[in-house]
């Protein structure tokens, strides 16, 4: 009988899995289903179960097993379930604590981390995830059993407590004296393209890192170097957050907290972050966005970097009140000379040269306006910034867009200096990086005074997990 790792790697490859799968228990794993078609769909992944999976395997709902049921403007959209439900869906599907469990779905290992982080929450201290879930098992050639397996009741007893875990008033502390990452994709970070949830933007000080950043094309997590550059970039190296069995029921200060939608990416990118040990045991704020903004008195910030943020905390101010913070914030004389210099004086150009980072989606209905107009704001994105620094956008670009969606594009386009002139400037990110504010109720009438086209400069495409660039010449329009 082969000896029972003590401190098992969170993931094992389909390979690795196959091999172990020939052990008897207690060395053998409990396998355990969790695939999820994807959120407000009717059904489970239960059909998918049934028409073929690893062997041994036992299906477990997200929905009812993962999860509490979601009450409407109290709790986030998957709370943590209670103990005692957690519990009886893991013995009911085999689970004890002298055996290790290997968990695995088909949606990028999101619904499979929620589970691993759970039994970790729950005491298990053997659980790993199947890289490259279901696809990658049947590509490797494993074996396929059909139909439902009843296994053996387990004795897990759940414990809570071994994950860290923060509440809204946790996570507001973490991302003021610590890392507070949003694992959302970064569009709906910037408060842009909300489509879920009824309010857009972000919790002031919190960082983007969206989960399906770390993944690459097959579903795969990213190499544990990439992954550490990519936690890196965000502030977060090396065991950041509390180790195992520090900081347990919140976080020290300096610790490291993740959110996202509903709180299951939270515990993908925790998983990614325990992969690359970038961060033991961040905690996980388990309301996420969906339960933060139930509380109309929280603050929401909206743009493309933390706070304080000099663009974006929103929270019910107005356009002016923002000005005014930035004006204080840059020392007031630089928004002046900034503004001046765009739109008064006997120098003043006959046209302003902007640029903008633009995802896929904003690109093809700027290509069927003719390249010529910008596409109205949604409801929750009342402000349209344009950059005046190339440099900046094509950060965004690549490093924003890309992640989200996959394509992110450069563009750049010349307004009417004169009547440019009349919208405030704001700092974006750093002294030289400046960018207008243009209401979403008046960009009909800024698109009049674009001159000339809207021209694609660049385009960074992510292919096979690594970013791929290509620029085209400046007075090409695509």
């Amino acid at each position: 009988m082969r000896p029972r790792d003590p401190s098992p790697a969170p993931l094992i490859t389909a390979a690795e899995l196959a091999e172990i799968l020939a052990l008897a228990p207690p060395a053998r794993p409990v396998v355990l289903d969790v695939r999820y078609p994807g959120i407000g769909l009717p059904d489970d992944g239960r059909d998918q179960y049934l028409a073929g999976h690893v062997p041994g395997a036992a299906y477990v709902s997200l929905d009812d097993a993962l999860a509490a049921p979601h009450v409407p403007g109290v709790t986030g959209r998957h709370p943590l379930p209670e103990a005692a439900v957690l519990q009886a869906a893991m013995r009911a599907a085999g689970v004890s604590a002298a055996r290790p469990v290997v968990v695995y779905d088909d949606w990028r290992s999101i619904a499979a981390a929620r589970a691993w982080w759970l039994l970790r929450w729950a005491g298990h201290d053997d659980v790993r995830v199947l890289d490259g879930g279901w696809r990658a098992w049947r590509e490797s050639g494993g074996d396929v059993e059909t139909g439902e397996i009843r296994p053996e009741p387990g004795d897990l007893v759940v414990e809570p407590g071994g994950r860290a875990v923060v509440d809204a008033e946790g996570a507001e502390r973490i991302a003021a004296t610590g890392v507070l990452l949003d694992a959302r994709p970064a569009n709906r970070y910037r408060g842009e393209d909300e489509t879920i949830d009824p309010v857009a933007g972000h919790i002031p000080g919190a960082r983007s890192l969206p989960a399906l950043s770390l993944m690459a094309d097959d579903g795969r997590f990213l190499p544990v170097e990439r992954l550490a550059e990519r936690f890196g970039a965000v502030g977060v190296r090396g065991d950041a957050g509390g180790r195992d069995g520090e900081g347990l029921g919140g976080v020290r200060d300096g610790g490291v907290g993740i959110y996202c939608g509903s709180g299951l990416q939270a515990c993908h990118v925790a998983l990614a972050a325990a992969v690359c040990s970038a961060a033991a045991n961040p905690a996980v704020y388990a309301g996420s966005w969906s339960e933060w903004i139930t509380d109309p008195a929280r603050p929401v910030a909206r743009g493309a970097r933390p706070e304080g943020e000099a663009d974006g905390a929103m929270n019910g101010a107005t356009v002016d009140a923002a000005d005014s913070a930035v004006d204080s914030a840059m020392g007031g004389a630089a928004v002046r000379a900034a503004n001046g210099a765009a739109g008064e004086g006997a120098g003043v150009p006959e046209v302003v040269t902007l640029w903008r980072p633009t995802g896929p989606e904003e690109m093809e209905l700027v290509r069927a306006g003719g390249s010529r107009r910008w596409p109205p704001r949604l409801a929750e994105q009342p402000i349209f910034y344009p950059v005046l620094n190339e440099q900046y956008a094509t950060k965004i670009a690549r490093d924003w867009n890309v992640p989200a969606s996959g394509v992110g594009y450069v563009t750049r386009f010349d307004v009417e200096a004169d009547y440019l002139s009349q919208f405030p400037v704001r700092q974006a990110g750093g002294r030289d990086i400046l960018e207008y504010w243009i209401p979403a109720d008046r960009l009909e009438e800024f698109n009049d005074h674009i001159v000339g086209h809207i021209v694609e400069v660049a385009k960074f495409e992510l292919v096979d997990g690594e970013v791929v660039e290509r620029r085209w010449g400046r007075d090409s329009a695509s």
